[in-house]
């Protein structure tokens, strides 16, 4: 990709912006291209989004970059690039009023507008909007959301609404026939039918809306292993949510090849972290620190010994750092295994 960056020869850069599978190398490609009608064409035609901003940064046509606007109204990034080239107040007003963009693009046309009169409008439409959606926001009446998001033209205000339904049957109709792709994926996330979601996950015609189905049948199965666990000492629990765990630091007196098969020690761990162990190993760093007695030292004095920060630092500093620091949450947990007299300390560390 850099050597493409490199190369000045329009000829060949065409070549590869056309021809390169990789969606990297034709941006690269493109970014040194100053041909504006084989821009345009890029624009328009190329299957990914990166690329075809690439190409509207470099026209300057401004009849094309109103065309592009009014093309690709989902397309926000490229319609606020095109907007701030685009000096037409009367084209801009339109754009402004059209609830089909993003209230970022309007506001960037907005912000091109020096009609006295229109902002006085705007003003009041964008207050109309904001009450609107703090209604949106707050309500728990279901008819009412689901009018919003069978009939609002406002993208952002039918995602806000869309994810405050919990009526499945409306959800799964969404989902299935909605043409706006945001407005599907974020159904799917409310939606907890699992053959429904294969059916999405094989079916819908967008990769994005494909792959959400699928994290959802993952976090539903997750949430069923979660709900089919019970720890077997609930007062360990650290109360942290899983997706703030950061690291695992085992201190054990024996040569640490085992500990982590150790029942005591593994069970201590879980409890802790409120999940069966499988959930997270593998997913996040464990660190084992073999041959102390990192519990004799806890048990003696009641708190975690300098030796087993100095032993944590080496190993990984920064994190060791924000922990001393309090920027990550420590919880400390003893361990013994009276069947090998195996004993040990586990330090569990989180984002807060």
């Amino acid at each position: 990709m850099s050597a493409v960056s490199d190369i000045t020869d329009e000829t060949f850069l065409k070549k590869v912006a056309l021809n390169d599978p990789e969606n990297l190398v034709r941006k690269a490609a493109v970014e040194n291209i100053t041909d504006e009608v084989f821009l345009k064409e890029i624009a328009l035609n190329d299957s990914h989004f990166w690329v075809r901003l690439t190409a509207v940064k470099n026209i300057t046509d401004e009849n094309f970059l109103k065309e592009i606007v009014l093309k690709y109204p989902d397309f926000s990034s490229a319609c606020i690039e095109a907007i701030n080239k685009i000096t037409d107040e009367e084209f801009l007003k339109k754009i402004t009023l059209n609830d089909a963009y993003y209230w970022n693009v309007r506001m960037s046309a907005v912000g091109k507008i020096t009609d006295e009169t229109f902002l006085k409008k705007f003003t009041i439409i964008a207050s109309e909007r904001d009450n609107l959606m703090k209604e949106v926001e707050t309500t728990n009446n279901e008819v009412f959301l689901e009018e919003i998001v069978s009939n609002s033209s406002d993208q952002e205000i039918r995602w806000i609404a869309v994810k405050r339904i919990t009526d499945e049957n409306f959800l799964k109709k969404i989902a299935m026939n909605d043409l706006e792709v945001n407005t599907r994926a974020y159904a799917i996330e409310m939606i907890t039918d699992e053959t429904f979601l294969r059916k999405i996950s094989t079916d819908d015609l967008s990769e994005y809306v494909r792959d959400k189905a699928l994290e959802k049948i993952d976090t539903l199965k997750k949430e069923q292993v979660m709900n089919s666990w019970t720890p077997t000492n609930p007062q360990f629990a650290s109360n942290m949510p899983l997706s703030a765990l950061r690291r695992i630091f085992i201190f054990t007196s024996g040569d640490g090849k085992s500990v982590i098969n150790c029942p005591v020690a593994s069970g201590t761990i879980a409890d802790t972290v409120g999940a069966p162990l499988n959930e997270f190993l593998g997913k996040v760093p464990f660190d084992i620190i073999a041959k102390t007695n990192i519990c004799e030292q806890i048990e003696q004095t009641g708190q975690f010994p300098e030796s087993g920060w100095i032993a944590m630092n080496k190993i990984n500093e920064d994190e060791t750092r924000k922990a001393r620091n309090g920027l990550f949450k420590s919880c400390v947990r003893t361990f013994y295994n009276p069947n090998t007299n195996e004993s040990g300390a586990a330090v569990i560390l989180y984002q807060k």
